[in-house]
């Protein structure tokens, strides 16, 4: 037995690189990545990622300590099981990333950024996966779980987001969120670059990203508030039965809009320690850049819904999309309830990662004005690099 995260710190590696217990065979892949197979038969390829993020540690303790329960054999492996401590420079270095975010490098996104060790780790990961997902049939179903804190606080603590799919979204999936006592689901509304776009996309992966609470560092942790996803967790790799519901119903929300930074005097008019889902009514304005163009997120329906445009409403199991014929796939606007299913094939490879190619600019201002009766934000962040996403613009469904 060994210690899966404490080999990473320690820039080391286990004496062998095979092993096996009673219970599973173990392979030892890279720094960081490690994969166990049961002795016995199996229906699901599982992947398991935190620390995509370096500075994200709860989740990285709970998936260390995972390992080292599976290893030693407290906990019975029931799937084939990738486990992925993502960032290994930056886990060590308590930072979110050396130089450049890797969950926005994915889907090929890293062959941009040069030869650097988070571009090559990102190359690296979609290899990995790629080879475990594919080394069996595609009758076993396929899974990735990425976990995540977020780095402020949160109005509504622990969220599930789907990244943006052409496939319905998995009803065990779906199950394991309710079970996990999670306060929301966001559902994507565009490609992105992200991990479990990638798995979803490339690999048709039941993939979700799971935030659990803040980022902290190592050994401030309070781990019994992550107990909830924990018992989740080792239920789904030890095919045991899902935990009951302790927590008022699942809230849902779907992303209608990016906003992008384009301009170095970009403010968002929140506050520093302003939460995740900090609400927006009518006519406020989120943000102002003197390069930018403003939106309305009304504005986009009423385009959509002209009367001149040829459009269809296509009906799917308690879920509508809306698409226009003279409308480019990132204009397709969904809601749903439990499920959505998009209307059109994407390649991650080909479209742009964020920003909402259906706005209709207003260029005589500058600011970003809300016309929904309300909207929430999610993951304000005024000091990104420009051209990247500095927040998230929310409807609830």
């Amino acid at each position: 037995m060994f210690d899966f995260l404490g080999l990473l710190l320690q820039q080391q590696q286990p004496q062998s690189q095979f092993g096996e217990t009673k219970d599973l065979n173990w392979q030892w892949l890279d720094n960081g990545i490690l994969e166990l197979t049961p002795r016995h038969a199996y229906e699901k390829d599982i992947v398991l990622s935190a620390g995509i993020h370096g500075n994200e540690t709860a989740p990285i303790e709970l998936l260390a300590q995972l390992c080292l329960d599976l290893l030693s054999g407290k906990l019975r492996l029931g799937v084939r099981l990738l486990c992925i401590l993502g960032n290994p420079a930056a886990i060590r270095s308590g930072q979110r990333y050396i130089e450049n975010d890797l969950n926005r490098m994915f889907c090929g996104a890293y062959l941009k950024l040069g030869d650097a060790e988070e571009p090559r780790r990102a190359q690296t990961l979609e290899q990995q996966v790629t080879r475990f997902f594919e080394r069996h049939p595609i009758q076993s179903k396929r899974y990735h779980f990425d976990l995540h804190t977020a780095i402020r606080a949160s109005l509504l603590p622990t969220f599930a987001l789907f990244p943006y799919q052409t496939h319905a979204y998995d009803q065990y999936v779906l199950q394991c969120l309710e079970a996990a006592d999670l306060d929301a689901i966001v559902y994507h509304n565009a490609v992105g670059r992200t991990f479990t776009h990638f798995s979803s996309s490339n690999h048709l992966a039941a993939s979700v990203t799971l935030e659990l609470g803040q980022a902290r560092p190592f050994g401030q942790n309070d781990l019994h508030q992550f107990a909830a996803i924990d018992r989740v967790i080792r239920a789904v790799v030890s095919e045991q039965r899902l935990p009951s519901r302790q927590k008022p119903r699942l809230r849902q929300f779907k992303v209608i809009d990016s906003i992008i930074k384009t301009a170095e005097d970009f403010q968002l008019n929140l506050t520093d320690d302003a939460a995740n889902f900090s609400v927006f009514h009518q006519n406020d304005i989120i943000a102002t850049q003197s390069k930018a163009k403003t939106f309305k997120a009304e504005q986009l329906k009423s385009e959509l819904s002209k009367p001149d445009q040829e459009s269809q409403i296509v009906v799917n199991e308690g879920c509508y999309a809306h698409q226009s014929a003279s409308a480019s796939d990132e204009q397709i606007q969904v809601a749903a309830s439990n499920t959505i299913q998009p209307l059109t094939t994407l390649d991650c490879r080909e479209q742009p990662a964020y920003g909402n190619l259906a706005l209709q600019p207003e260029p005589e201002n500058y600011d970003y004005v809300v016309s929904q009766p309300q909207v929430f934000i999610l993951f304000p962040n005024p000091k990104v690099k420009q051209g990247l996403r500095a927040a998230l613009v929310l409807e609830e469904i």
